[in-house]
């Protein structure tokens, strides 16, 4: 199977489009190598074409100058254009572009600092998208990390551009070429439409001397694998940074997984499973990222990523590694299917925040040639010969977050048995939809008889309803496919569990926490003997507003004290800005309110700088006071002081005496949801386990407030 759906010298490729035949022939290599074609791709396919086309001609490309479109990338996404060939002298280039249909007034510029996205009205509404040249620089460093043949002593240049040919750089507004830009502008340069001549230059000068066909060859047959320049910066990642400095018993524990993953490597015919249990504050994340870089200084040929499902965690592992550009070893959960990667292609897979494995693999964004009919357990077992995961089997929220490490651990010892299953299950389905499609094509076929004995307005309405259900049929059946991706020669996992057992959150106050479980999962009894004395701040506030001001005087980022505000999932969440363009202030107690952290769109005008940028640098970005964080930007994340409202979804129940969790709040979790119960106390676990020095909170039952404040010791402020 290729990596592009479209490859040919650039004579053929002249010759294709100005015949009429480059779309089907793309359309034919995109189908048959899994890589798009949907209608609005194809129309992008073909305005592409049509443009590189002219620029080659412009830049009196030679003819056995090699190009390829949509070049499927080895972490995600596709590369639109690539040019093979050679410079006057004879050293060999790979071109990238990033093709743009961008006009300037549909583009307009973000102004946060070190941030290059933009703002972009695509597909008929405004979104916030990478900045071109920042995607191709993120093309450009996938490519370094992962193909030898353009980053190690192979003597071929890598070069990127990003070339938006309906936008005039001389024109009006000119947002794309804003100064701040001008870091990622610089390692990939932009050209505008109206600078195309240039352009040309550019190109002619890299790729006058032809030779494309070697070139391409060297680059489609290198190994797609982690490259020098990927392992040293995966080696060096830790240091000199506190953040990832590992602590006692941290250490000890790290030191026991990766003997452990040793172990397991040096038998080529074994595949296993770690389960490492830890409460919130173990430490599971830096342990995780201490065993990737200790595998890339020791073993620098094996393939190995940290991935968990939590995107603001992703984003904020991936700012502080992209400094040594590190940030390819970290992953999304739903890239790890039979699509991608063969059984045991991974070496070693660490899987941060396990318990938030969902059961389905594919993720809603999931173009249809990339899922798996595989539960997502089974997905990242398949995937990795090592498979090591990171959990808290009390911080699962969401009824289809089904991670937990008993049944980790029975998908493991019965992995070989749970394929067979699954696949049984997959092909029996399939079969299922092949009978109504034959049912529904027979009543087709009976309907197209009797169309002379009918209401014509009947008739069509028939027609077209059965067409379009023969239709969803062949969608769900397309998905045949799948089976061929799953391919098993492993008899055994061998499952190992360990468990974490010192905290270093909550100012490495055991008591805390052991008081926390004992309120939520516990009794008064057992939660009444356990003190945590001036180790940890634990305060009861008496309103919202009150609660702001102490977060608010404890956050302190010039010394790098961080306090943020969350709340359980309570209150709307708006998709909108206000017409004065601020975020709505959706989180409403009283005549206090306040704006979740932001969304799918950002403010606007004077409002775009007072907020994090996005929900997933709620807790990092030094603008995320100004907003409150619900449970799925918090998960994953400590600061120093957390202020938590507990919404009106818990209460305390005086008669009953215990805390009860309510329906009819919460968007967190569903209400005919069986696990409801569980689910509301596992979010308020969390959030209230995010501080490392403090936790402050607000009740919404008053009689919850007055409650915990007595269990703690304290008296409501």
């Amino acid at each position: 199977m290729s990596r592009f759906a479209y490859e040919a010298s650039v004579k053929d490729f002249i010759f294709d489009v100005d015949s009429n035949q480059f779309m089907r022939k793309m359309c034919e290599g995109a189908a048959l190598n899994r890589i798009g074609g949907s209608e609005s791709e194809k129309n992008s396919w073909a305005a592409n074409s049509a443009k590189v086309r002219s620029l080659l001609s412009l830049a009196e490309i030679p003819p056995d100058v090699h190009i390829g479109f949509e070049y499927k990338s080895p972490l995600a996404g596709r590369v639109d254009c690539m040019l093979f060939g050679m410079d006057g002298d004879k050293r060999k280039h790979v071109v990238h572009v990033e093709l743009k249909q961008w006009g300037n007034r549909s583009v307009s510029q973000l102004y946060d600092t070190g941030v290059f996205e933009v703002t972009a009205f695509v597909g008929g509404q405004y979104q916030v998208l990478s900045h071109p040249s920042q995607q191709a620089l993120n093309y450009h460093m996938n490519m370094l990390n992962y193909i030898p043949a353009v980053s190690e002593d192979t003597g071929t240049e890598l070069d990127g551009f990003a070339y938006c040919y309906n936008y005039e750089h001389m024109g009006h507004p000119n947002d794309l070429f804003a100064s701040q830009y001008e870091p990622v502008m610089t390692r990939c340069p932009l050209y505008g439409g109206d600078e195309v001549i240039g352009y040309a230059k550019s190109l002619k000068q890299l790729l006058c001397s032809g030779g494309g066909a070697e070139v391409f060859r060297e680059f489609i047959s290198s190994p797609v694998r982690p490259t020098k320049n990927l392992i040293n910066a995966a080696a060096s990642m830790m240091k000199g940074n506190r953040e990832f400095i590992l602590l006692d018993e941290q250490l000890t524990s790290s030191n026991m997984i990766f003997g452990m993953v040793e172990k397991a490597l040096r038998n080529p015919f074994s595949k296993m499973c770690l389960i490492v249990k830890g409460g919130p504050g173990t430490g599971k994340t830096v342990i995780a990222l201490h065993v990737i870089a200790e595998l890339a200084a020791r073993h620098p040929s094996l393939v190995s990523y940290f991935t968990t499902r939590s995107t603001a965690l992703r984003d904020t592992l991936k700012s502080k590694l992209g400094e040594v550009r590190a940030d390819g070893l970290v992953r999304s959960i739903f890239d790890f299917k039979p699509c991608t990667f063969r059984e045991n292609e991974v070496d070693v897979l660490l899987v941060d925040e396990a318990h938030r494995i969902q059961r389905s693999s594919n993720y809603m964004g999931d173009r249809k040639n990339e899922q798996t009919f595989l539960t997502q357990v089974m997905s990242l077992l398949y995937c990795a010969k090592v498979c090591v995961f990171f959990i808290d089997d009390h911080q699962g929220i969401k009824r289809e977050e089904i991670g937990r490490s008993a049944s980790i651990e029975e998908a493991a010892r019965n992995y070989v048995q749970r394929l067979q299953d699954e696949t049984l299950a997959f092909e029996e389905e399939l079969g299922v939809w092949g009978r109504k499609r034959e049912e529904k094509t027979r009543k087709l076929q009976e309907l197209t008889g009797q169309r002379l004995s009918m209401n014509e307005e009947d008739y069509l309405r028939r027609y077209t309803r059965l067409q379009k259900e023969i239709s969803n049929l062949d969608e769900k059946l397309y998905r045949r496919y799948q089976l061929e991706d799953v391919s098993s020669c492993v008899r055994h996992v061998e499952v190992r569990t360990i468990e974490l057992k010192s905290q270093f959150r909550c100012n490495g106050s055991d008591n805390y926490l052991d008081w926390l479980d004992a309120v939520l999962y516990g009794n008064r009894k057992d939660a009444a003997h356990i003190r945590f004395g001036d180790e940890y701040l634990f305060r009861v506030c008496t309103s919202p507003r009150e609660l702001e001001q102490a977060i608010r005087a404890l956050n302190h980022p010039e010394t790098g004290q961080v306090a943020r505000l969350a709340a359980g999932y309570c209150w709307d969440w708006s998709t909108r800005l206000l017409p004065n363009g601020d975020l709505a202030k959706d989180v409403k107690i009283g005549d206090w309110e306040m704006p979740w952290e932001t969304n799918n769109v950002r403010a606007r005008g004077e409002f775009s700088r007072m907020y994090a940028p996005s929900a997933e640098l709620w807790a990092s970005h030094p603008m995320g006071i100004n907003q409150v964080g619900c449970i799925f930007s918090a998960q994953g994340f400590e600061v120093d002081y957390i202020g938590v409202i507990l919404g009106p979804d818990i209460r305390y129940d005086p008669k009953e005496k215990k805390i009860l969790a309510v329906r009819g709040y919460t968007h967190s979790v569903s209400d005919s949801s069986p696990d409801f119960d569980t689910n509301i106390r596992n979010i308020y676990r969390v959030l209230l386990s995010r501080g490392r020095r403090g936790c402050l909170v607000y009740c919404c039952d008053q009689l919850l407030g007055e409650y915990l404040s007595g269990l703690a010791g304290t008296v409501v402020s």
